[in-house]
């Protein structure tokens, strides 16, 4: 059996398993080691290292030059993603006037640039395809309207130019016109214009001939059937051209032919009747109908 002894050698009661030991640090810090080995750098040691990177850049710069000017990473092929025929013909001859050179140095930025400068492209995206294609797809902008504006031009819904409309080309699209040839307000004007035509229906679109502006905000519809010209204000031009051909058969039974019906105040309607005697502006009285 084992024995416990106090401090002063004597037999303690108990036996040790019934105390407990208690551990004590030691009064002093324990003094830290530290390596005393030091890494001594020598000429041989930098020279070494100079040779290995100069042969690094070396075998890099031997790599670059090889790759830039192999002959398997000549671009040869572009594969063209476009529906509009014209404009794949205008894309196909910038490509053919143009050498692209080696695939690794094809500035795709930079090329992406200059076709969306073309006047159809919406949008452009150029990927390469090792080891010799670039691979273009392009997003064309979908034409809008005829714009009377400094010449005639076929527009998107932006008001883009797309191309000029020379004489007897004849485009299945509303006219857009202002009464002072847009020297004022362009954006403005053709914002209201562009609402007012995305408002109509697809059968009210086709059977609309223009559309003008004013600087007062009237916008005037014509048809091609040669029916009478509706005035709105360009907000709600769907719903009110519906209240006018749901009620033109009544108005003309009540008031003759009509001219020109105006729907721009709310729970009226003015009806100028048409006067085949009539020259130069309207007259200043139109007849009002509720």
């Amino acid at each position: 059996m084992a024995v416990t002894l106090d401090r002063t050698g004597r037999p303690a009661k108990g036996r040790v398993l019934d105390r407990s030991l208690a551990f004590q640090r030691g009064e002093r810090k324990a003094a830290l080691q530290k390596s005393r080995r030091r890494l001594v750098v020598r000429r041989l040691h930098i020279l070494a290292l100079t040779i290995v990177l100069g042969g690094l850049f070396f075998v890099g710069a031997r790599a670059y030059l090889f790759f830039v000017s192999w002959d398997r990473l000549t671009i040869r092929k572009v594969e063209l993603g476009c529906a509009r025929e014209g404009l794949r013909r205008d894309i196909e001859g910038f490509f053919r006037t143009r050498p692209l050179g080696n695939m690794l140095l094809c500035d795709i930025g930079r090329l992406q640039r200059q076709l969306e400068g073309f006047s159809w492209v919406r949008d452009v995206r150029v990927q390469k395809v090792f080891p010799e294609t670039l691979r273009v797809e392009v997003e064309e902008r979908a034409p809008f309207a005829v714009l009377e504006c400094g010449g005639t031009f076929v527009v998107d819904a932006d008001g883009v130019k797309l191309e000029a409309v020379g004489p007897g080309t004849v485009w299945p699209l509303p006219l857009v016109k202002d009464e002072n040839g847009f020297r004022r307000r362009f954006l403005e004007k053709w914002r209201t214009a562009r609402e007012c035509l995305e408002s109509l229906s697809a059968a009210q679109r086709n059977r609309l001939a223009s559309l003008e502006c004013s600087d007062d905000g009237r916008v005037t519809l014509r048809f091609r059937e040669g029916r009478a010209r509706v005035i709105v204000d360009g907000t709600d031009a769907g719903a009110k051209l519906a209240f006018f051909e749901a009620n033109r058969a009544g108005w003309e039974g009540r008031f003759g032919r009509l001219e020109s019906v105006d729907l721009r105040l709310d729970g009226r309607v003015v009806v100028r009747p048409f006067d085949p005697e009539e020259q130069g502006p309207p007259p200043n009285s139109p007849k009002e109908a509720d």
